[in-house]
């Protein structure tokens, strides 16, 4: 039986006596043998153990377009923007605050044919696709070449929607609540997104402190391509500045995901976004 000391720690009762302070009567079953484990194994309100091979996998802020697989997105018009699987962030043209922790700049197949089983190659800089014989326009290219478009992969806060319950949004920030999430844009999207960014990032005021000291809006409009047929893409647009207090919480919070050399080197980068 379990006693709780004044000084809050515990201590259990065995035949004759107690035992030893700080063990709990916490018991799992392991080759059909009770295995006890102590209390300084564990963590009140709290994941403890062996935690290292524990991938935290963030959910994704996207745009919807076509007919995705998941029901609940599938749903949803086009347009929409989205967090994780189905959670409405904004209406389609509707705005979404969101602050930009880090952007990572690369180079992704773009191949002629969709194929959904199909997983596109990727390259980390311009020089890794022309060492490895792509190119970056297949009407010049020799033939079979694979051709690379720029993409990135932005870490983000996305604010709190007024009246949504989730448990996804558990950062709190000036007073409003956050969503760490991951964010991919290609093809179209990358080209609507990226020169913004790099322009802000390079000569705006987002320059001395990073992407972090930045507030996003996110609007999706419909762009129509010259075969008739459309899609809908994010559009980025700078509203306001965060305060230093602000920024120094988002660092200490998030300082494994803010990369603002990484931002201007993608920022720096030649080929035409």
């Amino acid at each position: 039986m379990a006693k709780i000391k004044q000084d809050g720690s515990v201590e259990t009762q065995a035949a004759g006596g107690f035992e030893l302070p700080d063990t709990a009567e916490l018991q799992r079953m392991e080759g059909g043998a009770a295995v006890r484990q102590t209390a300084a194994e564990t963590v009140l309100g709290g994941f403890s153990g062996d935690t290292e091979d524990l991938e935290i996998k963030y959910p994704i802020f996207r745009v919807k377009n076509g007919k995705p697989k998941n029901r609940e997105l599938a749903k949803l018009p086009d347009g929409t923007l989205v967090l994780g699987d189905g959670g409405v962030v904004a209406e389609q043209g509707e705005p979404a605050e969101v602050i930009i922790l880090s952007v990572r700049r690369y180079w992704k197949e773009n191949q002629p044919v969709y194929d959904p089983n199909s997983i596109p190659d990727e390259k980390p800089t311009k020089q890794a696709v022309i060492d490895s014989g792509g190119t970056f326009d297949r009407r010049n290219a020799a033939p079979g070449a694979k051709e690379y478009r720029p993409a990135a992969e932005l870490r983000l806060l996305v604010k709190k929607p007024e009246d949504t319950v989730s448990s996804l949004f558990g950062f709190e920030l000036e007073g409003t609540e956050w969503a760490a999430a991951r964010m991919f844009v290609d093809r179209s999207a990358a080209q609507e997104m990226l020169p913004v960014l790099a322009q802000d990032i390079s000569t705006g005021g987002l320059r001395a402190r990073g992407f972090l000291s930045g507030v996003y809006e996110i609007r999706t409009r419909e762009r129509q391509f010259q075969n008739g047929n459309t899609t809908w893409v994010p559009r980025p647009r700078l509203i306001r500045f965060s305060s230093d207090d602000t920024v120094a919480k988002l660092k200490e919070a998030f300082g494994c995901f803010v990369s603002a050399p990484a931002a201007a080197a993608a920022a720096a980068d030649d080929v035409p976004l």
